[in-house]
């Protein structure tokens, strides 16, 4: 082999020249490198053949020796709004060798690596290598008692200890591993289950394992199942990593060799079948954390590159390489080839484990390679460390031995630097900042210099920092996953950027950004995502730069002027109990209220990013609570003990703490129900789409409300229900019996339902449960609620889709259909009516959106038409959410279009008329035409403001002497006099073709804030409102409260500055601008 380091090639002595003339005999070499990293030289590409050298990449002259290869790629381009003075260039900085997800890992037991028994203090030499992940097998048999009983506890166990240490974890399941006990789940045994035995692996030398039949329907069937309620509790959990599917064959690793048919009988895998069976499973039960299997497969049977899986090689640097490198073919990459996997590492992640025998000697050379030709593994060396790296690409590797066995100076550098070098390395090169008339906008091109990308979504944060602190904190949105290495240049590099950013006033600010390891939720002080940059902190946050924000209507930020509590400082508790700290920066109005957390010995007890105390082991220590601008502190001295009973010294506030159990994942406006109390099924319809039905546990939502009550907040009010349906319907069946007591105990109680795509906010209050269980003849507490939100699809989707063609509209999302029922004793009642109150929903749009020509849409299967829906468009990254508002059910679109009429060219309320024509709320008088200065009708008027509420057919008619039934604004009127919008005149009459005056409108919008509850009565300021007009006295009495009231809204102008003009009928055009103004302050459009 032979062997160039970078710095000893120059380049310039071959730069510019053909190929050289002599010949090349591959015979006489394995191997030429240049370098020991290639994959860190992406500039600077080469490549041997029977002819010679040629570079491929960074060539500028000679062109008639070899091949050329495209020319290296640029950075992304700067932003459009980018400015010299506003680019930040970034210094490149190692990120540490412990970053999230990735490096070597120990075992979360040493004993269960029995190979090293030296040195057993090595969690207390915390400086042989940090780590960010540990590792542990569990047997089947410790987590599952039958077919449906299942028992969490060891693995909640290893979660939680692994957690406490600021770690994730990678654990993989087994049934049988070689000399240990069975892991074979004893109801299986019970019943018959076959097994065979061997003596393999040592097996029986310290106890016996037992190899189950594979193929026997009732293991697969417990294995279906097992799966299954393993992906239901433990789907993003934020405690763990990966996911090693394991369970088939020995250690779980999926072959059971030698006993495999071929050298030794019975073959004791299971068929191709099953083993896709089993695939399957865990491809379905998993969508959010990271699996990895021990082989890939390609067969007529199985080919697993068809599922969302990465790769471990258990054997890493010693039977990985394929024989172009010097390896076999069935060596780890040989098989990888050979099943057409070779990109898997760009989505999913690549693991594995060094055989403990290389472990701790192959980092005696340099490079690294297990090298000792008096103790040969199996006749055989290591393979190049480096080379395995660069070709598979892992993020993450098992080597219990460099962390339990005391390393040299020098080997414990190269180990160190081999772990640094695995996975992802994120560098930001560059910042682009800008505030020009007052609007923020933030961009940053991002460059991973790793061997793979970052496998998971988490949370990205920008911060806004002044002399005094951090003053505010928000998301842009971005999702920094899945970004590749370069290969050719800087073609892998992405530019993020976000222009719709909170406002700040006049002032300098540093901007600051970090990626959340959503473990905080559970440890505050769990490992920081860092990236590779001079400018980051510790903590986390990377300083992009500064900015100079002018041009500003916003205020100064409002600062932290302290932290209460209202908990004791002292807390006393028993290993594995927990205790809920209250803290809060002051004040509530402040511009970052946000509280950090950590404890100064996680040992002994932790803390969550939202103040719950977790208790480890006996000890000390100190939990602080600071405010996130770093000025304000307080802290809370926890003492744990075996047999620690609460401290009974009264908090602050005057009332005792009680440890509670684990407090559940908080949301903004409340909490998100534990994914124990929800259990799921998924079907398919008639149309083929998947249906997921869930069904929550009575206990645990009662639970979930009850803890809301004892906060006594009137703005957290809300359980989350978190249902992954697969793009498909969701059904959610809830008991009554829990939310008959929501609505007594937290009258402003929801439910919400949250889905792949979108949500449902639910008023436990409109469910009206008395009602409902009167109409089915049951007791209240005895039915089940029944949310759906149903994917139109089939001849359902066609029509609406048709429909939307043909009115020149272009669907953004696919409609659902939202419908709510109670249900009892095979009886079921639609709950449609919600009254006045307006439900929201949300769907998510893919991309940014004008929202002045997208609306939310009803659609009317049998009518085949649509009407609109007041909703608003929020971005949020690089989609938007529509937030929907209305008080019934029925079939919701997205649409966007566009209208436009020839008689508005110059017109003062062109864009008004243009934006609610767009959203269906008002029509031109032809096609081509709007009249905008013509009058418009009581009846019309009262058509438009029912339209734009999206009101409900009312339930009783309006009788009105003349309003007919065969008139066309019969249903509007009848809507707008059961809403309260219009009362009519004293002799029975509407008198709706008259031409409405323009106090007259005032009214009728007066009493439409009413209805949606934002009205604001402006009494006592009537009289300075009106006086200013002198034309005041024109205004009827009955009216003028509600003129008042819309000039204090501006929603009605005078007509001039000294003249209201109340009597005047009002044009087309004023309808719609007071209409739109009034749509606006009601938050029913943007």
């Amino acid at each position: 082999m032979v062997r160039i380091p970078w710095n000893a090639f120059s380049q310039s002595s071959w730069q510019g020249c053909g190929a050289c003339d002599a010949a090349f005999d591959r015979s006489k070499v394995l191997q030429i490198q240049f370098g020991f990293g290639p994959a860190s030289q992406s500039d600077n590409v080469l490549t041997i053949d029977a002819l010679g050298l040629y570079a491929l990449a960074g060539r500028t002259s000679g062109g008639d020796g070899g091949p050329s290869g495209p020319e290296p790629v640029d950075h992304p381009s700067a932003p459009a709004w980018a400015t010299a003075a506003g680019t930040h260039a970034l210094t490149y900085s190692q990120a540490p060798v412990d970053n999230p997800l990735k490096g070597f890992l120990p075992f979360y037991d040493a004993s269960e690596e029995a190979y090293f028994t030296a040195g057993d203090d090595w969690r207390d030499r915390p400086t042989q290598l940090p780590y960010s992940m540990e590792f542990f097998y569990l047997p089947l048999s410790k987590l599952m008692n039958n077919l449906n009983d299942f028992d969490w506890t060891e693995l909640d166990k290893r979660l939680e200890a692994v957690a406490a240490r600021g770690n994730q974890a990678v654990f993989r399941v087994y049934l049988d591993y070689p000399n240990k006990p069975s892991g074979i789940p004893q109801f299986l045994i019970d019943e018959g289950l076959k097994t065979f035995a061997y003596e393999g692996y040592d097996n029986g030398k310290d106890a016996t394992s037992l190899a189950p039949d594979y193929n026997d329907e009732r293991l697969m069937a417990a294995l279906d199942n097992f799966i299954g309620a393993l992906g239901a509790r433990y789907d993003g959990d934020p405690r763990i990593g990966f996911i090693m599917i394991g369970l088939i064959g020995f250690w779980g690793e999926w072959h059971t060799y030698p006993y495999d048919g071929n050298l030794k009988s019975p073959n004791l895998m299971p068929t191709d079948a099953n083993l896709k069976r089993v695939l399957t499973d865990m491809d379905h039960a998993f969508d959010s954390t990271q699996l990895v299997l021990r082989y890939p497969m390609d067969n007529g049977t199985l080919k697993t590159t068809n599922f969302d899986v990465g790769y471990h090689d258990d054997s890493f640097a010693f039977q990985t390489l394929p024989p172009s490198l010097g390896g076999q073919s069935w060596h780890f990459w040989g098989r990888i080839k050979d099943a057409s996997a070779t990109e898997f590492w760009k989505k999913n992640g690549m693991g594995g484990e060094m055989r403990p025998e290389i472990q701790v000697k192959m980092w005696n050379n340099d490079p690294p390679r297990y090298n000792e030709p008096a103790t040969p593994i199996e006749g055989a060396q290591g393979e190049d460390y480096y080379a395995s790296l660069n070709l598979t690409h892992a993020s993450w590797l098992i080597a219990q031995g460099i962390f339990q066995t005391p390393l040299a100076q020098e080997p414990l550098a190269r180990a160190t630097e081999g772990s640094r070098k695995m996975g992802y390395e994120y560098f930001v090169p560059t910042a682009y900042l800008d505030a020009a008339n007052g609007n923020l906008k933030v961009g940053v091109e991002l460059e991973n210099r790793g061997v793979a990308p970052f496998y998971y979504n988490w949370k990205v944060e920008l911060a806004a920092q002044t002399e005094n602190g951090i003053v505010k904190i928000w998301e842009p949105g971005w999702d920094l996953k899945d970004l590749l290495p370069n290969t050719n240049g800087f073609d892998g590099n992405k530019l993020f950027a976000s222009t719709n950013n909170p406002a700040l006033g006049n002032g300098t600010y540093r901007i600051l950004m970090r990626y959340v390891n959503p473990l905080e939720q559970i440890n505050a002080d769990a490992k920081p995502f860092r990236f590779a940059n001079a400018e980051q902190n510790d903590g986390g946050w990377l300083n992009l730069g500064s900015v100079v924000v002018s041009g500003s209507a916003a205020g100064a930020p409002a600062r932290v002027t302290g932290i209460a509590s209202d908990t004791a400082e002292h807390l006393r508790l028993a290993p594995g109990k927990s205790a809920q700290i209250h803290a809060a920066a002051m004040p509530a109005e402040a511009s970052n209220t946000r509280v950090v957390w950590s404890s100064a010995d996680p040992g002994v007890a932790y803390v969550s990013a939202a103040g719950l105390v977790k208790a480890v082991g006996d000890g000390k220590t100190v939990i602080t609570a600071k405010t996130s601008d770093g000025n304000f502190a307080k802290q809370f001295q926890v003492n744990v003990s075996t047999g620690s009973e609460p401290e009974t010294n009264p908090p602050s506030g005057g009332t005792n703490l009680t440890p509670s159990t684990p407090a559940p994942e908080k949301t903004k406006d409340g909490i998100k129900l534990d994914p124990s109390g929800i259990k799921t099924a998924q079907t398919k319809n008639a149309e083929g789409v998947a249906e997921t039905t869930a069904t929550i546990d009575a206990k645990r939502l009662k639970e979930a409300f009850d803890a809301l009550a004892k906060q006594a907040s009137a703005t957290l009010n809300t359980v989350t229900i978190d249902v992954k349906n697969d793009g498909g319907s969701a059904k959610v069946n809830l008991p009554s019996s829990a939310l008959i007591d929501a609505a007594g105990n937290l009258p402003g109680a929801f439910i919400v339902v949250q889905t792949d795509l979108g949500s449902y906010k639910v008023p436990v209050s409109v469910l009206r449960l008395s009602s409902m269980a009167e109409k089915l003849g049951v007791s209240a507490d005895t039915m089940t609620v029944r949310i759906e939100i149903n994917k139109v699809a089939g001849a359902a989707a066609e029509s609406l889709s048709s429909q939307a063609a043909e009115d020149g509209l272009t669907l953004l999302a696919p409609a659902q259909a939202y419908n709510i029922f109670a249900e009892a004793n095979g009886k079921s009642v639609e709950i449609a009516d919600f009254g006045s109150t307006y439900v929201e929903r949300t769907m998510i749009l893919s991309g940014k959106v004008d929202p002045s020509k997208t609306t939310a849409l009803l659609y009317d299967p049998a009518a085949g038409t649509f009407r609109f829906v007041p909703a608003v468009f929020q971005a949020n990254g690089d989609r938007t959410e529509a937030v929907i508002r209305r008080n019934g059910n029925s079939i919701y679109a997205v649409a966007s279009g566009s209208k436009t009429f020839a008689d508005l060219n110059g017109h003062w309320a062109k864009a008004d008329i243009e934006m609610l024509t767009s959203k269906l709320i008002i029509n031109g008088v032809t096609p081509s035409s709007f009249s905008p200065n013509s009058p418009i009708t009581r009846a019309e008027f009262a058509a438009l403001l029912v339209r734009s509420l999206g009101l409900n057919s009312p339930s009783a008619a309006a009788s009105f002497s003349d309003v007919a039934a065969a008139d066309w604004y019969i249903d509007a009127v009848e809507q707008a006099v059961h809403a309260g919008l219009i009362e009519g005149y004293q002799d029975g009459s509407f008198k709706p073709n008259d031409r409405i005056t323009r106090e007259q409108m005032a009214v009728m919008l007066s009493r439409a804030l009413n209805y949606v509850g934002r009205s604001a009565l402006v009494k006592d300021a009537e009289a300075s409102l009106l006086d200013k007009y002198t034309d005041q006295g024109a205004i009827g009495a009955w009216a003028k409260p509600a003129v008042a009231q819309l000039l204090a809204a501006d929603i009605l102008q005078g007509r001039s500055a000294t003249t209201i003009d109340p009597g005047a009928n009002a044009s087309r055009a004023e309808a719609v601008v007071m209409l739109k103004r009034f749509l606006q302050l009601a938050q029913l459009m943007n």
